[in-house]
């Protein structure tokens, strides 16, 4: 039997990961925080304690992929170390949340942005159901123009985070800090949460 041929570079897979990181969590839940949180340094605190919490989750899943080297990500591990109807149930939950979740709310995003930036007038949920349909036939059919794409596009995403870092940088001196609020827990457990959808694309 053939070897299984590499259709994807290191570079590309490692693109791969970027633009699941980067993505729509990161666009958009920094603005919720800071309306929910009061000031950077918290929404950083917070985004640093997302870090950790997603950390530990790799490193658990990299001490797993160790121990049993097969495909099958959650499924697999759960189905080996507690029962396979939990990696059954896992599978399921993945399939029909948590990867399709993050899509839909991409596409949501995207087509929010694209509407404000335009004005253009869509009936809602056309773009982002377009947007869905082309990314799945660009990478089914042709995964290295594929690859390619979504290559250009991490280019994009990470030059824009940086030109946003030069601006607040450049601009966030000039603005005079006002009294905030005492922190509230709830608050910053709030955004917590939705920092960690954001790193959940590890």
């Amino acid at each position: 039997m053939p070897a299984e041929t590499r259709r994807l570079s290191s570079g590309s897979a490692v693109a791969l990961i970027v633009a699941n990181m980067i993505g729509a969590g990161a666009f958009t839940t920094s603005g919720f925080s800071l309306a929910e949180l009061g000031t950077p340094e918290r929404v950083l605190a917070a985004w640093a304690a997302g870090g950790v919490l997603a950390m530990c989750g790799a490193v658990s899943y990299g001490a797993l992929a160790r121990r049993i080297p097969e495909s099958g990500g959650e499924y697999t591990f759960l189905s080996v170390i507690l029962h396979p109807a939990a990696g059954f149930t896992a599978g399921w939950i993945s399939l029909l949340a948590g990867f399709t979740a993050p899509i839909a709310a991409a596409a949501h995003v995207l087509e929010a942005y694209l509407i404000a930036a335009t004005d253009a007038e869509l009936r809602p949920g056309l773009f982002g159901t377009l947007a869905i349909l082309a990314a799945g036939l660009m990478h089914g059919l042709r995964v290295e123009r594929g690859a390619q794409i979504q290559n250009a596009i991490v280019v994009l995403k990470v030059a824009a985070i940086l030109a946003f870092i030069a601006f607040g940088a450049a601009v966030l001196p000039e603005h005079e800090r006002t009294a905030v609020a005492p922190l509230e827990w709830g608050a910053f457990s709030v955004a917590l949460l939705w920092i960690s959808f954001a790193y959940s694309g590890w």
